[in-house]
């Protein structure tokens, strides 16, 4: 596998990039965040990469030549050019430019529309959008081995319990002798509540151990489209110390939390542009909508409805009008009257001042919110950028 030389390289690569905020600013301020962000998922990746070279070599001195690549992915991260991702009005304030030509972009996903179409829209709303780079994997020799060493394979990665937790209905065939519980006849079993992960084994185990130390049980709080009523997993990277919550052991994931965190303090600072706002789409024959607590128009429900012709599952009234009675019935027409609404939106985003003060708000709450853990986050850096060396140091070794 390969290893990922990001960190030497952060510091030239912060030097591109371009300050995200306002004149007022501090010079390199911006910059300083930006980089400290993108430094810390570099770190993530590296130390992810020396897991999996790590682990490996655990399996191959217990006799395996072939691995399952999908398992051992490494990424190089996307350079991160600002503070803050959208904010979060920001898909239903398209451009105007980009609104007189795909409304809000959801016609392109009709059944009506041009089968490329959703490919160019996307490629005109987000060519910008930088993208994690993952390594391309080809799995097929290890799908060539049988059932059983294939099994094996995940014993030894995962230990026998969490293979079985895991992997036992893919395979649900008679384990290898050595790999039986004891109590039991050797039939992969797959429990009825699978909620909480059995804890880690083989080598995956004997790396957190050289690494991290022992793993330990994070419990989520559920809610969430993945969890209804949460779940527990084994955890054993030192946690990222954004948002509120102090379980999470994801960069991404924990600058997605900060963004959520931040939604009401934005919000809050904008309410003015936004009362304009409405009421200048109201003026236009838009009436009837507010935003949603986490920010935008439920654009998404609103048309499903109009385009399904009223049986969109998902339109049950709320932050948006019914839609109009007079409907006409065919896709382009409709097509056109997103494209139109679209236009009178970015035109009201504008004229209310809404899409300047988004944009400036939203960088301004975020880079606030880092400034004030900076110094956790550069602790977590030295963490991290510990168990990176001392992992290379074991591969050297």
């Amino acid at each position: 596998m390969r290893r990922l030389h990001g960190v030497a390289g952060v510091a030239a690569l912060a030097l591109a990039m371009t300050a995200c905020g306002g004149e007022d600013d501090a010079p390199g301020e911006r910059d300083a965040i930006v980089q400290m962000l993108n430094e810390s998922r570099v770190l993530e990746a590296e130390a992810a990469a020396i897991e999996y070279r790590l682990i490996e070599r655990c399996l191959e001195d217990r006799g395996h030549t072939v691995h399952d690549p999908r398992e051992f992915m490494t990424w190089e991260p996307a350079e991160l050019t600002a503070v803050a991702d959208e904010h979060p009005h920001a898909r239903s304030l398209p451009e105007r430019d980009l609104a007189a030509e795909w409304g809000f972009g959801l016609w392109v996903y009709e059944e009506g529309a041009d089968p490329d179409a959703w490919r160019e829209y996307e490629d005109a709303a987000w060519s910008s959008t930088p993208q994690d780079t993952w390594d391309e994997v080809d799995a097929a020799d290890f799908e060539a081995l049988s059932p059983e060493d294939r099994y094996s394979w995940y014993v030894d990665f995962l230990g026998r319990d969490h293979a079985r937790w895991l992997y036992g209905e893919y395979f649900g065939f008679e384990a290898p002798e050595e790999n039986r519980p004891d109590d039991e006849d050797g039939a992969i079993v797959i429990e009825e509540d699978i909620s909480e992960q059995p804890p880690p084994g083989g080598c995956r185990s004997a790396m957190i151990e050289a690494l991290y130390g022992e793993p330990h049980l994070v419990e989520t709080e559920g809610g969430s489209a993945d969890s209804v009523d949460g779940y527990v997993e084994w955890a054993y990277r030192p946690a990222v110390p954004l948002a509120d919550v102090s379980s999470l052991y994801s960069v991404e994931a924990a600058i997605e939390q900060v963004q959520d965190l931040l939604v009401a303090d934005f919000r809050q600072q904008v309410a003015a542009e936004e009362e304009d706002f409405l009421s200048c789409v109201a003026d236009r024959g838009h009436g009837g909508w507010d935003f949603e607590d986490r920010g935008g128009l439920d654009l998404f429900d609103y048309w499903g409805q109009i385009y399904s012709g009223g049986d969109y599952p998902g339109g049950d009234g709320g932050s948006f009008p019914d839609p109009p009675s007079n409907l006409p019935s065919d896709f382009a027409s409709l097509r056109e009257l997103e494209i139109a609404m679209a236009v009178d939106l970015a035109e009201c985003a504008d004229d209310s001042g809404l899409r300047e003060a988004a944009e400036t708000t939203w960088t301004e709450v975020n880079r606030d919110y880092y400034e004030s853990v900076e110094t956790e986050m550069y602790s977590w850096q030295e963490e991290m950028r510990a168990v990176v060396e001392h992992g290379q140091e074991l591969l050297d070794g």
